[in-house]
């Protein structure tokens, strides 16, 4: 599957989406047949959660190279893996959804236990951008609680955050929600039927610095990660023309057990974009993949020896 790519509009977030997404649902990148020709294979899945007004090839496109770094390079760098992306609807502006974090959450743990029936050994790692990370964190508390998704838990090996505001966005819902506003009130003053939906001012509302939601969050998700290793990546460059970071360090850092911190010289959209192979932001990225699977794989053959010896 070869995905359409063009350029964004660019705001506070992607606020104008040219890219025709695919449509709500998990969608494969990668199917696991790569394979390198010393015949090395990991067998992980890994799966990527777009951000707030974001989608599920345009967030990970670089905009001038048109690398989709996770159909592009990852196979490659993690010859075996499947990959898949997950649509949700996040827009701000003109949406039809009325879902919520949770259902989002929900239909993401859905899709992905469809897509692992036969497959349930794989290793997960998850990959998520700003409200993705949200997204990810909710999905997995879930999972622990629920018998139906108890292997996708259980399989996780890491979370990549780029970029997620775990204590909130100190600018999202100010700008965010005056620009919604004022939309709506062009849109109205101009007799235009409101048919393409509303601005989804309540994503905005959760996602704002000190938000309750967020912080109750933040600490259920402190007592289950504890079996999984978490990389946060947090930018160090302003978003145009805001002057300022989106999310900061302090939001972005969770500082839980296990947790690696990586400072990325990028803003808040183009954290997540590599240029290609040879970008060092990329290779630090692809590294980290690697380290992180070679070391999920050997303490589960460490695992299944102890438990051979034990039975013997």
């Amino acid at each position: 599957m070869t995905p359409a790519r063009c350029n964004n509009a660019e705001a506070l977030y992607p606020l104008v989406d040219l890219l025709k997404a695919p449509g709500p649902g998990l969608w494969a990148l990668a199917d696991g047949a790569t394979r390198l020709d010393e015949g090395k294979s990991f067998e992980v899945d890994v799966v990527a959660i777009h951000g707030l007004n974001g989608d599920a090839y345009n967030t990970w496109t670089h905009q001038k190279t048109k690398s989709l770094w996770l159909k592009d390079l990852l196979p490659t760098d993690i010859p075996g893996a499947r990959v898949f992306t997950y649509q949700f609807p996040s827009h701000l502006l003109f949406s039809r959804s009325h879902a919520t974090i949770y259902e989002f959450a929900s239909n993401l743990l859905a899709q992905l236990s469809a897509q692992r029936n036969g497959h349930e050994r794989r290793p997960i790692i998850f990959i998520a951008h700003s409200l993705g990370g949200i997204v990810c964190k909710q999905a997995l508390l879930s999972a622990k609680l629920d018998y139906n998704y108890s292997e996708i838990f259980e399989s996780t090996a890491a979370i990549i955050f780029f970029g997620t505001p775990h204590r909130g966005a100190r600018i999202t819902p100010n700008l965010g929600i005056f620009f919604g506003d004022i939309v709506d009130l062009f849109v109205n003053a101009a007799g235009v039927r409101l048919t393409a939906g509303k601005t989804r001012t309540d994503l905005l509302e959760a996602l704002k610095a000190n938000s309750p939601s967020l912080r109750e969050l933040s600490d259920r998700f402190r007592h289950i990660c504890k079996d999984f290793k978490t990389i946060t990546i947090y930018e160090k460059e302003e978003k145009s023309p805001l002057r300022r970071l989106i999310v900061d360090q302090d939001s972005a850092v969770m500082g839980i057990e296990r947790e690696d911190t990586v400072a990325m010289y990028a803003n808040h959209t183009e954290i997540c974009r590599f240029k290609g192979a040879a970008d060092q932001n990329y290779r630090l990225v692809a590294d980290k993949f690697v380290e992180r699977v070679e070391k999920y794989i050997k303490n589960l053959v460490r695992l299944s020896r102890r438990t051979r010896g034990s039975r013997g």
